[in-house]
This record gives structure tokens, sequence and C-alpha cells, in this order.
């Protein structure tokens, strides 16, 4: 169990907000698999004040998906204060997360995301001012820092602690890594060691080994899996029997693919057909990745337009599984 403020986990596993995927489908589909919370993709402050449609659909949570973090972006601590009471007044989210380490260019140009990490004034007065306009936790994604000459990570964390945050979670990178390179677990420690609130570790975390190193080499109270939960959230699955010494089975091909083809059909339910399956076609190959002869079953998943053609492709894989699994 994992303590956020005031609000009780059932685990330490956190299903990463990832852009462009993090709806509530996706949510959905990882507390199923066992995710204690799950964090919505970026939410922009500014979008919110100017009143967005696009923006205020983002900020919609469904049955089911409980505990959910929905998590802001932005760097001016009133348009923050501003977003946060819109979050608090009209959604039922559980956690209102902070985004200090996205690496993307735009969002730094805006003053957000990594950016924040080096301004620390700024970055308290901004969680500051999200906690004082919410009655819901305040919790904060960073990097280690903006690059390896400045790992800013407990430093920052330590204001963010006296700002009243409640939890910090931090990417071992650095925001000149983007997505490179490996993830560095002393600098996680360095914030276990800074602070007395809940630290969570993320990055690199794609199989038990390597979240069992987490944990061990950086003391963090928490795993936050971003990429290793894409096509596999049964993942989640295998984590929690391996901590509870339980046997795990993997789910077979037959399962994998019925998998996939149930999160399209939620997809396209949610976002309609032609969105759905445009999503599908970045999503649908990370449930084949692995399977036999998935390649080229992947490359023609990557062109489709319906979910018709989706469930016909499935089914004529399946049947070819099935048919070399009784030879």
């Amino acid at each position: 169990m994992l303590q956020i403020g005031s609000l009780s986990l059932q685990n330490n596993l956190i299903a990463a907000p990832l852009a462009g995927i993090a709806n509530p489908v996706y949510r959905l589909q990882m507390h199923r698999y066992g995710a204690g919370l799950v964090v919505s993709e970026m939410i922009s402050d500014k979008a919110l004040h100017y009143q967005n449609q696009r923006t205020f659909d983002m900020c919609r949570t469904v049955p089911g998906e409980h505990p959910v973090a929905l998590q802001l972006f932005g760097g001016d601590p009133e348009t923050m204060a501003e977003a946060a009471e819109y979050l608090s007044s009209h959604t039922d989210c559980d956690v209102i997360d902070i985004n200090m380490g996205c690496p993307v260019h735009k969002v730094i140009k805006a003053g957000a995301g990594c950016s924040l990490m080096q301004d620390p004034e700024r970055a308290e007065a901004v969680a500051r001012a999200v906690v004082t306009h919410t009655d819901r936790p305040v919790t904060v994604k960073m990097r280690a820092g903006w690059d390896e000459e400045h790992i800013t990570c407990a430093d920052l964390a330590r204001r963010l602690e006296q700002a009243g945050v409640a939890a910090v979670t931090v990417h071992g990178r650095t925001r000149g890594q983007f997505y490179e390179g490996h993830c560095h677990l002393e600098w996680i420690r360095q914030v276990r060691e800074a602070v007395t609130i809940p630290v969570i570790g993320n990055g690199d975390i794609t199989t038990v080994a390597a979240a069992d190193t987490m944990l061990a080499e950086t003391g963090c109270d928490g795993l936050m899996i971003g990429r290793g939960l894409l096509g596999r959230p049964f993942f989640l699955q295998e984590l929690q029997a391996h901590f509870a010494g339980t046997p795990y089975t993997p789910p077979d091909e037959q399962a994998r693919l019925a998998l996939c083809l149930q999160y399209a059909e939620d997809l396209c339910a949610y976002e309609g057909e032609k969105q759905g399956m445009l999503m599908m076609r970045s999503l649908g190959p990370w449930y084949l990745k692995g399977l036999p002869g998935s390649a080229a079953v992947r490359g023609r998943l990557s062109q489709i337009t319906h979910l018709a053609d989706l469930q016909a492709l499935l089914q004529e894989y399946g049947e070819k599984l099935s048919g070399n699994s009784g030879k």
C-alpha cells in the first residue's frame, strides 16, 4: 500500500502519463490489471484558461478508473492555480499531478515541463499555487535535472515538500537525455534521502528484475511504469505476483490477441472509429511484439483504417498461430 496525502493506494504500482495514449480507455485497462493509480496525459493550464473544448474533454474521468490523477502542465502560478480550481470543482479526480519533467521543446518554450527545473523558485511557486487551490493531494513528476551538470532533483524535491506537495516522481534521466541512454538510479536515491514524502521511481522498468533493482538501489516507495506497459498491461499482474511470492502465468498468444482487439473496440467506442483506429496504428503493434511471425502482421496493422479490418487481421493471425502450435 502507498499513502499519498489523504489517499491510500492498494499498491505502489502507478501507470505513467503517456502523451496521446493515457486517456480513460488506457487508464481503465491499467486499473483492470492492477495499477494502484493511473495518471492522465498532460493537460494545459493555458488551454483550460482559454476554455478549449478539447482540453475540457481531456479532463474527463469514467467510473472504474479511480483512483486517478489528472496531470497539469504550465509555468505561471496564477493560471496553474486557476487550473487546479477547475479540476477540483469540475472533475472527480483523486490527485492533481504537476508535470515538471516533459523534455519536449514546445513545452519547454512555454516555460513548463522540465524548464521549471532550471528555475526552482518558480517551480516552488507553481507547486504552492496548486496546493493552495485544491483539496486534492498534489504530486509532481520531474526529471533528475536539466543536464548532467545540473542535477537539481534533490534540492527541488525539498522545495516541493515545503510547498505542500504530497509525493514526487523522479524519472532518472536529464532533459538532455530525452529518452535515450539509461536511467540513473543514484539520482532517484538522492531524492529519497532528501525528503520525507513518498518518492516514486520512474524509468526503464520493463522487467521484474528492473523493478527489483529500482526499489533496492533507490529506496523509493513506489514504481511508475510507462513504456513497459504498452501492449502488456499484464506486466502489472506479474509484478504483483512477484512481490507477493505467488505463481504467475503469462497470457498465451490467443489471450494477447483478444486483449488487443478488446482495447481497439473500447478505444473506438470512446474516441470514434476513425480516431480510435488511427491510435491503434501505433498502439496495436505493441500487443503483438514478441509473438511468432508478428513482424509482417504489425506492418499491416500500422495501415488499417477500420475496426473490421483489425478483427479480420487478428482472426487470420490467430488461426495461423493455432495451426503452428499444433505442429
